[in-house]
């Protein structure tokens, strides 16, 4: 649930959404230092049965059932790990004791359904009863079964001794040539045609109401089962919220987790027109050097905005003015997505109405253009929908082109930016721009 809230992450466009779910990271990291990571463990996936449930008169399986008392101990699991830390982070752990645990409700199913799911004797008094009746006429059939073993003629009719089961009637292997001499009723042979599976004449009654027995306690356990989903029913609002916070909760923590590890700090985002992030480290590369420590990754501080909204990048090629770009573009999607950013204490950024990267030449490759073409192509787009509420970064501008041609269009195109009042980075190797 969580996972899939956190591969659903968006970044915010509503400034106090943004803040609240900083705060909420912040929070969950604190909790971390006070009292580890909360008891996420043995926490089952509910969701099929609550569609099932969602239907009226629908009666859901005893597995899909036997999954909701674990939910709910997990709940009660996480409101004692809420109540651990509800000094240090009073909002958090409100979150975390008030997830609904349903102890009634619990409690019904625990005395109703095993753990893998099969339906207990306790669960009614008439499937206790009819149980019982089934264990006694079985244990009938297969004593009077047993006793076709009895007397000289057995060693020639019965190719073992053994009682078994036939499309749910129990019968005895006798040999095929002795079918004659056997009266009954051949329900199966075997493979090589030397056995015969054959219910005696005498226990066919007993048969039938043993099979009679098994067909009452299947439709009990049918009524037990749709009394237990109409059980869930009642709650539906209640267990759709529990699987609703659980999520929000696990992708709360999984972003806290994330912050300690890469050593984030909580960013500033507000609508002052001005990236500050000093320090700042690539996430993606971050992930990178986990996998491969001997790479390092390089922080780098980045400053744009009021009163220079436009800034320059310029340097040899692979010196990193791309992943500057990228680094830039991340910490701002990160920060209105509610992440803490790797960069220094201190970091502000802006709140965002879009972002508008030009890097490398997919697309030209894509679309048979030549460089120069495609990011033309790429600038008029990006001119016709930015606004003062955007970041735009432009990877060698100017490039793929004469150097004055490109030098003067590049030229063109930052106070083309700067009249829209946007935020732009741009990394260029032409020496007009540098100045």
């Amino acid at each position: 649930m969580g996972h899939e809230r956190a591969q659903a992450l968006e970044p915010q466009a509503d400034l106090e959404a943004v803040r609240h779910a900083l705060i909420e990271t912040r929070q969950a990291r604190q909790a971390l230092a006070v009292a580890g990571p909360p008891p996420w463990n043995l926490i089952p996936d509910i969701r099929s049965l609550l569609e099932h449930a969602r239907v009226p008169g629908s009666v859901a399986e005893a597995a899909e059932l036997a999954g909701l008392p674990p939910l709910l101990e997990a709940a009660a699991r996480l409101g004692a790990y809420g109540r651990s830390v509800s000094a240090e982070v009073p909002d958090l752990a409100r979150a975390l004791t008030g997830l609904p645990t349903l102890g009634p409700l619990a409690d019904l199913l625990r005395r109703s359904l095993d753990p893998d799911g099969g339906v207990r004797d306790e669960a009614s008094a008439a499937l206790k009863r009819l149980r019982q009746k089934g264990r006694e006429l079985r244990a009938q059939v297969i004593k009077r079964l047993e006793s076709y073993f009895q007397g000289a003629a057995a060693e020639h009719i019965f190719q073992e001794r053994y009682v078994t089961l036939r499309h749910g009637r129990y019968v005895l292997p006798i040999r095929s040539e002795a079918k004659a001499r056997f009266k009954g009723i051949v329900h199966d042979r075997s493979q090589s045609g030397a056995t015969l599976f054959v219910e005696p004449e005498g226990v066919v009654e007993a048969n039938n109401d043993l099979v009679q027995a098994a067909r009452e306690e299947e439709a009990e356990i049918l009524r037990v089962l749709a009394a237990l989903t109409d059980a869930v029913r009642e709650e539906l609002p209640e267990l759709e919220r529990l699987v609703e916070d659980l999520g929000r909760l696990d992708c709360i923590f999984a972003r806290a987790e994330l912050a300690d590890r890469m050593e984030a700090t909580e960013p500033v985002v507000n609508e002052e027109h001005e990236a500050r992030a000093l320090g700042a480290r690539n996430p993606l590369l971050l992930a990178q050097h986990w996998e491969a420590p001997e790479r390092p990754v390089v922080p780098m501080d980045i400053e744009v905005g009021d009163p220079t909204p436009l800034l320059v990048i310029t340097g040899p090629n692979a010196g990193g003015k791309t992943v500057a770009l990228k680094t830039l573009g991340l910490l701002c999607l990160m920060a209105q997505s509610g992440l803490h950013v790797p960069a220094r204490e201190g970091a502000r950024l802006p709140l965002l109405r879009a972002i508008f990267a030009i890097i490398g030449d997919d697309q030209s490759v894509a679309e048979n253009l030549s460089t120069f073409s495609a990011f033309v192509k790429q600038l008029k787009e990006v001119l016709e929908q930015v606004d003062d509420r955007s970041l735009v970064l432009l990877d060698e501008l100017g490039a793929g082109t004469d150097p004055d041609e490109g030098a003067a269009l590049a030229q063109a195109v930052l106070e083309a930016l700067a009249e829209r009042g946007a935020l732009c980075v741009a990394s260029t190797h032409l020496d007009p721009l540098k100045g």
